[in-house]
């Protein structure tokens, strides 16, 4: 027994128990419920590889992964900043909330087609962007686990390959779901894939329904951080912010988009607002569409793919005070079945600069 107890410290301090989550990395980890792992000091700093290798995880691994996620997220209705997860020849994994999407949705794949966990998944940490998210994608500062919505399990995992098809093609997880009309933020969507593979693994059979609180994405996932700031502050003041001080754009914006009972036309056309020219401060980009139906759309700024969406409206909101003055690039593309482009339209945007801040009155001086 004693022999069995120090062979079990060992593997422990080995790094090979369950997986580790937290906001951030740290050295001295703190229990926490389920065997997972929470450590919430701040990273230290490390040199990595520029370009990282694909690692093949065991299929046990991602079930102990989403097992992990499961009791976090119903614990305190919020998704990790990173994890790890243990391989075969030992050590650990470290990843990012991104990757841990993409390897959730991996398994979850295999499960939807196969009925069973895969052997192993394959994984290239850091190959994909975290998705731009939405000021109506974060809840309140206080959530209510007990208020949510219910989402059928299998409708879910019907989007999976999309997903993924979405995140290798573009390098970046899309900014929302839409599964049978329902809007689910890629915070929602990533924690129905870990909700659904814990249940899968530990019953052998995928659940009927998954239950949703509107969960909380992990800071890295933001790029609004003025937003996340502004929430913060709210929180710790108790103060709620106003419905207009939160504009619901983005995947919402106030145009509509294709309009199903509109004659089709021969030639798609889009069209994107506003009208090219000269832009400052905050601009919702929305498209105007009209055509065959559209498996997808995506928005670049600069060659690089900011937003990703596969139901209209179609929106983004492009802070130009993020880029510099001058003339910018906004490529819009629809794509249809098999992924092929049905129609794109690009644009040039002038940034205006930034108007200089005038001096404050010199007071007048005593004689």
């Amino acid at each position: 027994m004693r022999r069995a107890a120090l062979l079990l410290s060992l593997l422990l301090a080995l790094g090979l128990g369950s997986p580790v989550l937290g906001q951030d990395e740290s050295d001295q980890p703190a229990p926490a419920d389920n065997g997972a792992t929470v450590e919430l000091a701040p990273p230290q700093p490390s040199e990595e590889p520029a370009e990282v290798p694909t690692v093949a995880i065991p299929g046990r691994s991602v079930a102990d992964l989403a097992h992990a996620l499961s009791t976090r997220l119903g614990d305190n209705g919020a998704l990790p900043e990173w994890g790890r997860v243990a391989l075969p020849a030992g050590g650990r994994q470290r990843l990012s909330a991104a990757d841990m999407f993409v390897l959730l949705a991996r398994a979850a794949q295999a499960w939807h087609t196969d009925g069973a966990l895969p052997t192993s998944v394959s994984l290239r940490p850091g190959a994909t962007d975290p998705p731009i998210l939405d000021p109506q994608d974060y809840p309140d500062p206080q959530v209510d686990l007990e208020k949510g919505r219910e989402v059928n399990a299998d409708a879910l995992l019907s989007f999976v390959a999309d997903t993924l098809r979405w995140a290798d093609r573009f390098q970046r997880l899309p900014t929302a779901v839409w599964v049978n009309g329902a809007r689910l933020s890629a915070a929602e969507f990533m924690a129905g894939l870990a909700v659904c593979l814990d249940y899968a693994s530990a019953n052998g059979e995928l659940g009927d329904t998954v239950f949703l609180p509107d969960y909380s994405p992990p800071l890295s996932w933001a790029e609004h951080t003025d937003l996340v700031a502004a929430s913060q502050a709210s929180a710790q003041t108790g103060e709620e912010a106003s419905a207009e001080s939160t504009p619901r754009y983005g995947m919402t914006p106030p145009l509509l988009g294709l309009n199903a009972s509109a004659p089709r036309v021969a030639k798609p056309q889009l069209a994107l607002l506003p009208a090219p020219g000269t832009v400052s401060g905050d601009v919702d980009l929305v498209v105007s569409y009209s055509g065959p139906p559209v498996a997808f759309v995506t928005f670049m700024v600069d060659g690089k793919t900011r937003a990703i969406m596969n139901h209209a409206p179609y929106g983004y909101r492009w802070r130009t005070a993020e880029v510099s003055p001058g003339k910018h690039q906004i490529l819009v593309r629809a794509f249809g079945d098999n992924d092929a482009e049905v129609t794109a339209q690009t644009a040039t945007y002038v940034v205006a600069a930034p108007k200089p801040k005038q001096a404050p009155p010199t007071p007048p001086r005593n004689s």
